[in-house]
């Protein structure tokens, strides 16, 4: 029996648990170095994606494929000081995917705020469905943020009740599942702020509303 074939053994459960398990690190020191670490990169990305300053934003679009599906991903960078918590990062994705089989939609839509001095982050993820012959999107109540490209501006609609959580480091209860959990948030957002760059970039499209949304 070669590699391949004993793979094949393992459910995609199993091979999803493998692959998280082997992120976890051997001790709390290690796992404290791995947390910095992915602290730093989504820094460094950032800080490549965006021009200097305290205030700065950028777009960007690419094509993907998600669950089989083609679509495009919809990624919104900004930086801002914020009164009483710092300068912040916030970046929101959008999965735009095309389902062939009803001819509708659908987004995954993902939310990162990110305080990189407090080693603080929060992340919070909904989806929404259209039907085919829909001609706009239809956002339930704590759905958000939508990104919506006219005109040269760009748009960000949520749902009613849709409350942007801050990241705060004072009086959070520091376990260690939570603290790699944050950690594995960060490498996932690593990952996909890397493919972006100059070809990715949708120059000429400000926030209307700002980075808090």
């Amino acid at each position: 029996m070669n590699g391949f074939e004993s793979t094949e053994r393992f459910t995609q459960t199993d091979l999803i648990f493998d692959s998280l398990t082997l992120r976890l690190s051997d001790t709390p020191e290690h796992e404290k170095l791995a947390r910095s670490e992915a602290y730093r990169t989504v820094g460094s990305l950032v800080d490549r994606l965006l021009p200097e300053g305290d205030s700065a934003e950028g777009l960007h679009k690419h094509p993907i494929e998600h669950a089989g599906d083609n679509g495009d991903r919809i990624v919104f960078i900004c930086r801002e000081n914020v009164p009483d918590h710092g300068r912040l990062t916030r970046v929101i994705v959008n999965d735009v995917v095309r389902e062939p089989v009803t001819l509708g939609r659908s987004v995954l839509i993902k939310d990162y705020v990110l305080n990189s001095v407090q080693k603080a982050v929060t992340f919070q993820q909904t989806e929404i469905h259209r039907q085919g012959d829909a001609h706009a999107w239809s956002l339930r109540a704590g759905t958000g943020p939508l990104l919506g490209m006219s005109s040269g501006t760009l748009n960000i609609y949520s749902g009613t009740n849709y409350m942007l959580n801050m990241p705060r480091s004072r009086g959070y209860p520091h376990t260690m599942p939570a603290l790699i959990e944050h950690r594995i948030l960060l490498e996932t957002l690593a990952e996909t702020l890397s493919p972006l760059n100059g070809v990715t970039a949708e120059p000429g499209y400000s926030a209307f509303s700002g980075i808090m949304s």
